[in-house]
């Protein structure tokens, strides 16, 4: 006898699952980049076994009744665990800090540990594990969004952070109302959408690289030729190399600010700092040394 998938199975399972294994192959089409590419894949690999694999391990087992494939089943659980790796490593992808290696090694031990539980006691650690990541996760992008100005993140970045830590925190939302208990208030419907929203929390990532995440290669927004030659001995940061760029194309501190996603008090720091450091005065100074004014013109003023 075939296989009869359920309704819900179906709707939350095999279709999420399909999908899914789409997005990865128009992943590969948009040449999404490797780094953001590779812990995603894994993460979504491991997503597709939990809502496919098992459940045809499972099926198959009770219907043939052949206890390999309950092992199968086992296994495929006890990986499925490691979801909670592959988010992290993900996660650091987007923006890796200094404390990434060491966030990374840390939460591979912890990783193993809650996947190895399991298989000795009965535990509850692989769910506080998976809880824990995703609240680290929505933590560490917060934390990159907030702090922008600061780390220096390009116009790429950002396009592609802030659907991410929109759909992180949609997800631990719902994570916090499946674990406080407040499913039985609510409707029927809403609840079988909490307990099953990961696959669509993994569909809403995918769609979040595809749409925002910078092809491989190519840079958003390229510096001026004109910009690196006129300062070759300057000591400026990235992100004040990134304001220069923008003031030699003639944008104002609004439009600096608006495109590089920081304050407006910010920019005017940075073109103070610019100021200071390349020994002009004004703006208009400064385009003439980068060769964007005749050096025979007459400034205003």
């Amino acid at each position: 006898m075939l296989l009869q998938p359920s309704l819900h199975g179906l709707l939350f399972h095999f279709l999420p699952a399909a999908l899914l294994a789409a997005s990865l192959a128009a992943m590969a089409l948009r040449r999404i980049p490797l780094r953001l590419a590779l812990p995603f894949m894994a993460l979504a690999l491991v997503g597709i076994w939990e809502m496919l694999g098992t459940d045809l391990a499972l099926a198959a087992a009770r219907q043939a009744r052949v206890p390999i494939l309950e092992r199968i089943w086992d296994w495929g659980a006890a990986l499925g665990r490691l979801d909670s790796l592959f988010l992290v490593l993900f996660a650091h992808a987007v923006h890796r800090t200094r404390a990434s290696r060491f966030a990374a090694a840390a939460w591979t031990l912890i990783a193993l540990a809650a996947t190895a539980t399991p298989f000795f006691v009965y535990s509850i650690i692989p769910e506080l594990v998976d809880i824990l990541s995703n609240i680290y996760v929505l933590s560490y992008w917060l934390i990159l969004y907030l702090a922008r100005g600061r780390l220096g993140l390009d116009t790429g970045t950002m396009g592609l952070l802030r659907p991410l830590l929109g759909c992180a925190l949609l997800f631990v939302l719902i994570l916090l109302v499946e674990t406080l208990g407040k499913i039985p208030e609510l409707s029927p419907s809403f609840s079988i959408l909490v307990v099953d929203f990961r696959p669509l929390y993994l569909l809403a990532l995918a769609l979040a690289l595809l749409t925002s995440a910078p092809p491989s290669g190519r840079n958003r927004r390229a510096p001026p030729p004109a910009l690196w030659t006129p300062f070759p001995d300057s000591d400026l940061s990235p992100r004040e190399r990134e304001v220069l760029a923008l003031v030699l194309e003639g944008e104002s501190n609004a439009s600096i600010a608006e495109r590089l996603f920081i304050s407006e008090s910010t920019v005017k720091k940075h073109v103070n700092s610019l100021f200071r450091k390349l020994k002009v005065g004004s703006r208009w100074e400064l385009l003439r040394r980068a060769g964007r004014i005749h050096p025979n013109a007459q400034g205003e003023g």
